[in-house]
């Protein structure tokens, strides 16, 4: 696994990754030299900001799965005893897709009873590479994968954790840390005396 960390304050038109775009428009995937890629940073940070330049300059087949709605879609599914009426991206749909985005992992609600969809994503998109290796995946979280396998410890149990952990390593081979501020907030901070704030 090869680590990184880019500031993104200081990259806001994510310069740094000029050399990944051809590969999402003409260039064939099999000659790309990494198989997926982690992407953690704070919330506001631009992860999914960079997600939507891929998908925007892509004239490869892309499906983008935000984790905190497909699992709220399948949630849903519950009360109303099936999928009629909710739309929800099968596993089976985003596993044979070229590029694969997975927006905001470990932000969903994250529960054993929601344990088994994400592991069937992750293992249908494994096992569909192992057939076709020229396909990308790319994953977005607040969490580094470390933090990420805590988190889901806390909920799951080590077993259960290890088997989705090892499913998202077995997608990435590169792990980027986004540095910067939350691009949500206010971006400049002025520091005045109390004396001359104006209420």
């Amino acid at each position: 696994m090869t680590k990184s960390n880019v500031n993104i304050d200081h990259d806001l038109e994510y310069k740094n990754f000029e050399k990944l775009y051809p590969y999402f428009i003409n260039k064939n995937l099999s000659n790309l030299k990494i198989k997926g890629i982690y992407i953690y940073g704070i919330s506001g940070v631009g992860k999914t900001m960079f997600l939507n330049k891929l998908k925007k300059i892509s004239t490869k087949s892309i499906e983008w799965i935000n984790m905190v709605d497909w699992i709220k879609s399948h949630q849903q599914a519950w009360g109303n005893l099936g999928y009629e009426g909710i739309h929800v991206i099968s596993a089976n749909r985003a596993a044979i897709k070229e590029i694969l985005f997975i927006d905001d992992l470990g932000a969903e609600f994250f529960h054993p009873s929601t344990m088994h969809y994400i592991y069937e994503l992750f293992e249908k998109r494994f096992s569909y590479k192992k057939q076709v290796p020229n396909i990308i995946t790319i994953f977005t979280s607040n969490y580094s994968l470390l933090q990420l396998e805590q988190k889901y410890t806390k909920q799951l149990g080590k077993t259960d954790t290890e088997r989705i952990i090892s499913r998202i390593k077995s997608l990435v081979d590169c792990e980027i840390l986004f540095e910067g501020i939350d691009k949500r907030s206010t971006s400049t901070i002025n520091t005045k005396f109390i004396n001359e704030i104006e209420f």
